[in-house]
């Protein structure tokens, strides 16, 4: 799958982006005031998108496109099916949390359904955290994954296997009932499985 990085103005540890940029490239987007985070890096994003009202001008090095501020996509939205257009499908989203308007973070959490109906996938990262959804497949992790781990249902309801994290399950987790909290993960290879459904996977450093 081919990589896209989108950078938001919100909150993530620019070292998890560095090491992951020199990692795998890829394709770097600035969502409006995201910009400014790249220039304090001395980065320069193949592709500008926002109506520019957080960051206050339009930059001038970089491919720019420029929406109304009167719009149905937030910036980050935009940038996505920017990105999908050029045919990428493997997303990073970083800055799409904190701030003061809980409004954007909820609704760039919804966006990661937005991607997976889409047929892509896509990551936010965080200062100390990742948030992913999960539709009717597996995600593996290592041995030398730690912290906790919490899934939740996205959907109305979820048909969901877990093992080899200290609280293993197989059966149904609803939206109304937060079942899938504070798990963590134990030092050996472990596993979520969604049969039904999406899931929504929360993992704090």
């Amino acid at each position: 799958m081919k990589k896209c990085r989108i950078i938001g103005g919100g909150n993530f540890s620019p070292d998890v982006f560095l090491k992951n940029i020199k990692a795998n490239p890829g394709f770097l987007i600035a969502a409006d005031s995201g910009y400014s985070y790249l220039k304090k890096l001395e980065i320069i994003p193949d592709l500008c998108v926002g109506d520019f009202d957080s960051l206050g001008f339009v930059p001038k090095d970089c491919p720019v496109i420029k929406l109304p501020v009167a719009k149905n996509d937030t910036d980050i939205s935009a940038a996505i099916k920017e990105g999908f257009k050029k045919d990428y499908n493997d997303f990073e989203i970083y800055g799409a949390l904190g701030g003061e308007r809980i409004s954007h973070s909820l609704a760039n959490i919804q966006l990661l359904a937005m991607v997976d109906r889409m047929g892509g996938k896509a990551v936010i990262f965080d200062e100390n955290k990742t948030i992913r959804v999960l539709s009717a497949g597996k995600i593996s992790f290592s041995e030398n994954e730690s912290g906790n781990i919490s899934i939740f249902a996205f959907t109305n309801k979820i048909s969901v296997k877990i093992t080899g994290l200290r609280y293993s399950y197989n059966g149904i987790v609803k939206n109304d009932f937060p079942l899938g909290v504070s798990n963590a993960f134990i030092g050996q290879n472990s596993e979520i499985e969604v049969n039904d459904g999406t899931a929504l996977i929360v993992i704090e450093k």
